[in-house]
């Protein structure tokens, strides 16, 4: 019971956190020394747990009305609209919190779950440039995130043209890591493949490499950019 208590407050700080010290490992098996735990941590633990549980279920009871689903022309909807290709049907996900948009993935076409790119940017000098598509998505030649993004700005996606890669600290501490909480993130996200997503951030100290995250864990790693992962794209609410 103890260990599940600690894993309990571990995930809930790990929640509660931002930028990459998300990467704690928090769901270790305790050594057997530390299972023989002495009182002192135990109350400690116990302390712990019900300062953060309050504030815990205090921001899970906000979190459907800091989300916020949004229509193709860019208007919101309520909670109970429908993804879909008309004007007034839900594509992108505002989070109020953060003040992001992210795309919201289909089942098919451009911004289908199953698509997949390499990382490519133009504006990046020398062998650090990345790969022309070399992915595996909806149109044979656009499968890199440079082409992925203009092409999501050409469709004007939800009434913006402004789209980005997001950087590997927005994935991590303001995506990901939302999918892990209760089902109310999971419902303003649907089509989320366990997947890694690329970030815009290149790898500091591989010219070659860029940083991608592993929705299932909320974690960032390096990836070779001839690599092939997802993309969610994503602009700050104006």
């Amino acid at each position: 019971m103890l260990q599940g208590l600690m894993v309990g407050v571990c995930r809930v700080m790990k929640l509660l956190a931002v930028g990459f010290s998300g990467r704690v490992a928090c769901d270790q098996e305790p050594s057997k020394s530390r299972q023989a735990m002495s009182v002192k941590p135990f109350v400690c633990t116990l302390l712990l747990l019900f300062a953060v549980s309050p504030v815990f279920a205090a921001e899970a009871g906000k979190s459907s009305s800091k989300l916020v689903k949004i229509a193709n022309d860019g208007s919101e909807l309520p909670e109970a609209a429908a993804l879909g290709t008309n004007a007034k049907d839900w594509a992108c996900t505002l989070d109020r919190t953060t003040g992001l948009v992210w795309e919201v993935k289909a089942t098919s076409g451009l911004r289908s779950q199953t698509n997949s790119y390499s990382w490519y940017s133009s504006d990046t000098a020398g062998s650090a440039i990345g790969t022309q598509s070399g992915g595996f998505c909806f149109k044979d030649g656009r499968c890199d995130t440079e082409k992925y993004i203009a092409d999501v700005n050409s469709t004007g996606l939800c009434g913006a043209r402004d789209w980005r890669m997001p950087q590997a600290k927005e994935l991590e501490a303001h995506f990901a890591i939302r999918l892990s909480t209760p089902d109310v993130y999971a419902a303003f996200f649907p089509n989320t493949s366990s997947t890694y997503y690329w970030s815009g951030t290149p790898g500091a100290f591989y010219s070659f490499s860029a940083w991608a995250v592993y929705v299932s864990n909320a974690q960032a790693y390096y990836f070779h950019r001839t690599g092939s992962n997802g993309i969610r794209a994503v602009r700050k609410s104006q």
